[in-house]
Order: structure tokens, then sequence, then C-alpha cells
């Protein structure tokens, strides 16, 4: 008996100095699996470049006060910066390839002329305009597709947000309740019914829209003008 309970005190104090110990290292004995460290360098600009990013980070990302309302959010802004950075490296890598051709082309000294020859210098200059129209296109859907609109609050003034013409550029214009109309158009093309015309005292700027973006579908009505503002008419009564 005397033996058993010296061994359970034995074990005791063997458990008490394993408790100590591991409290002491920092350790936990079920402590659970620690988590991942946030991505850091390539990865973390993929990560924020995938993910979908708060309000909050947009807006200081925008650099407006906290105080304006985001009416309007284009949950395709990620892929529209994709389709113009795409578009310009590929322009570039194309411009390098075509003057190193020509300088090799003018470094020979005889050059054989032929049908074949003749015939693919055409389809060269057939694929870059082919080329350069699809990118002036994309960049010009780019420029034209607002990725954020806000509303001052208790004012009719409204700022766009749109993508400028380099790389992570943007572009920020002003316009107020009434100067943006619908384009009514016969095209064919898929984007025609979202076409619409910003025209202000110094400026007239073609923009795509779409109503789904929008915080609600009152918000592109009052934008038009063809609804009243809740917010101006509140301040109207309140004075």
């Amino acid at each position: 008996m005397a033996l058993f309970t010296r061994l359970h005190g034995f074990c005791a104090v063997g458990r008490c100095l394993r408790v100590t110990l591991m409290k002491t290292n920092g350790f936990h004995s079920l402590s659970k699996i620690p988590d991942r460290s946030p991505p850091t360098g390539t990865r973390s600009f993929f990560f924020k470049f995938l993910t979908r990013r708060s309000k909050r980070d947009l807006m200081e990302a925008d650099d407006v006060p906290d105080a304006f309302a985001m009416i309007y959010r284009n949950t395709m802004s990620n892929y529209i910066l994709g389709a113009q950075i795409v578009s310009l490296v590929t322009g570039g890598v194309m411009l390098m390839a075509l003057f190193f051709k020509s300088e090799y082309r003018n470094r020979k000294e005889t050059v054989e002329w032929s049908a074949t020859a003749k015939s693919s210098e055409n389809e060269e200059i057939v694929y870059v305009t082919i080329f350069a129209v699809i990118l002036v296109l994309t960049q010009m859907m780019v420029s034209r597709t607002p990725v954020r609109i806000y509303k001052v609050p208790r004012t009719n003034k409204y700022i766009g947000i749109n993508y400028g013409h380099y790389f992570f550029g943007k572009d920020k214009f002003n316009f107020h309740l009434g100067e943006i109309s619908k384009v009514e158009s016969r095209s064919i093309l898929p984007w025609s019914e979202n076409r619409y015309i910003i025209q202000t005292k110094t400026e007239r700027r073609p923009v795509l829209l779409v109503e789904y973006f929008f915080r609600r579908p009152a918000d592109l009505y009052i934008m038009l003008g063809e609804q009243k503002d809740p917010d101006l008419q509140e301040e109207e009564e309140v004075k």
C-alpha cells in the first residue's frame, strides 16, 4: 500500500512538471493546428486579385470618404483589369517582335524575292491589323466601363471610377443628377442596351452600365432623373 501511494505521488509530480514545462515552452497538450500565414509576394498579389475585396477596402483604394454611398459596383472589375493588362502586354510583345523582325530583315544583304515571301508579308499585315483593332476595342471598353459609382450624401453629385490607360491606373470623373441619359441604339452589339452618355459642361463621356450591378434599381432611375431622390427631399424638408 505504501509502495502504491509513493508511485501515485511520483505520477502526480511528473504530471505537474510536464504541464509546467509545456506552459513555459508555450505549448499545449491539445493544441490546434497553427493557422496558416497569409500569402506573401506573388501569392499575395494573386490572392488579392482573385478574391472579392470588401467595400471599405475599395473605398480606401478609390480615396473617397466613408460618408459616400457606393451605389454601383461592377463585380467584374478584376476581369476588366485583367483584360486591360493582357491586351497591353500582348501588344507590347507584338511590337517588340515586329521591331526585331524588321531589323533582322534589314541586316540581310540579299533578299530573294518570291510569291511565297510576298504572301507571308501580307498575312502578317492582316494579323497585325486585326490585333490592333481588337486592342483598340478592348481599351475602349475598359475606358467606358465604370467599376464603381459613389453618391455624395445630401447632394446631387456623383463620382465615377474606372480604370485608366495604364497599369492599375484609375480615372475619377464627376457628374450630377440628370447629366446622364440612356442611348437609344438599334445596334446588334451585345452591350448596345447598356450604353449611356454623361453630358457635363466640360465633357461628353460615353459609359457602359449594367442595371444588375446597382445597389438597387431605384439608384439608376434617380441618377437618370426619372425618380425623385429621397435624400434631397429630406434635405428640403429640413430647410
